[in-house]
């Protein structure tokens, strides 16, 4: 579930393969973007609002035009891994770059612009359950089932530090 930067929308995942996006005042729904194969486990609007991305249990993502609803491009498991897609995060500064975070514990810089996938990140044993980039810094992080958070080098996608919970 996410809420528009910019306005009382907020953009709604379903288990029935759909997502979608409500005017939270009135309660009517605006659009609904279909397309993915399985659930749609996370969905985020991107920075400047003006695009949806969505992944799925069907290792997919897909990017969507909030006002028309067409699916303009997918990510499918030929560019990813083979693996659910948990989490994703809009990059705040540029509205065409987001990180996306697998079941199996890989991460993915990835250009909306350019259509492919910028950087494979691998760190962690587990699922990625939340992704975030920093607003302040040149950093993103991604957080793992496996108790480890990894924090990455926005510039160079290097993995900087690795915290790790010792409870």
């Amino acid at each position: 579930m996410e809420w528009h930067s910019k306005g009382n929308v907020i953009l709604v995942g379903s288990e029935d393969t759909t997502c979608w996006m409500f005017n939270a005042d009135s309660g009517k729904c605006l659009q609904v973007f279909g397309g993915h194969g399985a659930s749609v486990t996370v969905g985020k609007f991107n920075s400047s609002g003006n695009k949806i991305i969505t992944g799925s249990e069907d290792e997919s993502i897909k990017i969507f035009d909030p006002k028309t609803g067409e699916c303009l491009f997918t990510f499918g498991s030929d560019s990813l891994s083979e693996s659910a897609i948990h989490s994703i995060a809009a990059k705040p500064d540029d509205p065409i770059i987001f990180l996306a975070g697998t079941a199996t514990g890989e991460a993915f810089m990835t250009s909306i612009k350019q259509k492919k996938v910028l950087a494979k990140l691998e760190a962690h044993e587990d699922s990625i359950e939340s992704v975030t980039f920093c607003d302040g810094l040149p950093i993103f992080a991604t957080a793992s089932m496996d108790s480890t958070i990894c924090l990455w080098d926005d510039s160079n996608l290097k993995l900087r530090h690795k915290l790790e919970n010792q409870v």
